[in-house]
């Protein structure tokens, strides 16, 4: 039998089945879309993250940038998932004001659209995990921002 740790058993497996769940519809999602369109969200995912990152601070990263987020060898593949954002609707590109040879990535409403619902549905996913886990039993106190929740008046 494996160690208790922090959390007991019945916490665990609350927590495994929640995060099955969210895998099994991960899992589902690339098995029923082109396989194209799935190798084109795991690689860029993270670039459309940054890039609305960057605009809620009314910044925005240059094509160039863009492409080295993107965990691929060659750059002209980088380009191609790049310039595949743009044909999708997710951003468009600008000539700098300051710099003419730098062309930045702008996101559009159909990026800032989807990372928004992303990260509410992984905030939903979140607050689940730590709900049913919590209702097993109360968390541990370990002096984490979640030790008390929920917060009980």
């Amino acid at each position: 039998m494996a160690q208790q740790g922090k959390y007991s058993t019945a916490q665990i497996r609350a927590a495994v089945s929640i995060r099955k769940t969210s895998f099994q519809d991960f899992m589902q999602k690339i098995m029923h879309e082109n396989a194209d369109d799935a190798r084109f969200f795991i690689y860029i995912e993270n670039l459309l993250l940054v890039i609305y990152e960057h605009s809620l601070s009314n910044k925005y990263i240059s094509k160039s940038q863009a492409c080295r987020l993107i965990p691929v060898g060659h750059m002209n593949t980088c380009q191609r998932y790049v310039e595949e954002a743009e044909r999708r609707g997710f951003v468009r590109f600008e000539t700098d004001e300051t710099d003419a040879r730098r062309i930045n990535v702008i996101p559009t409403e159909e990026l800032i659209s989807y990372v928004q619902t992303i990260m509410e549905a992984a905030i939903d996913e979140a607050r689940e995990l730590i709900g049913s886990v919590s209702d097993i039993k109360p968390l541990p106190n370990d002096n984490l921002r979640l030790a008390q929740f929920p917060k009980h008046s």
